[in-house]
């Protein structure tokens, strides 16, 4: 009996198997997933943004205040760089720099 091609089938798993699991590793990390979900948000929401992002004239708050970039992160679900381009876009309220390494 001939096991070449029950060996030779063995044989090849491993070759596909590799690459195909560092490429799930890859996938499941913390950075392809910002990533990846920076670019469904651009694909796909970028059409409801448009209209979200739309700011009132005006201050529509009675009151002014400033809050840290942790509380920022907890109110708009925006990653850094896109709260960044909307900043230069002037469609998100600047930042404003106090002492070193304070930033509202």
């Amino acid at each position: 009996m001939d096991f070449t091609p029950i060996i030779a089938r063995l044989w090849g798993m491993p070759i596909w198997f590799i690459p195909a699991a560092l490429l799930i590793g890859l996938l499941k990390s913390p950075w392809a997933k910002g990533h990846i979900g920076e670019l469904l948000v651009r694909l796909v929401g970028h059409g409801s943004l448009r209209v979200a992002s739309a700011f009132p004239k005006g201050n529509p708050l009675p009151f002014q205040r400033t809050i840290r970039r942790y509380e920022l992160r907890l109110v708009v679900p925006l990653a850094e760089s896109t709260i960044y381009e909307m900043e230069l876009r002037g469609e998100f309220p600047q930042r404003v720099n106090l002492p070193p390494r304070w930033v509202v």
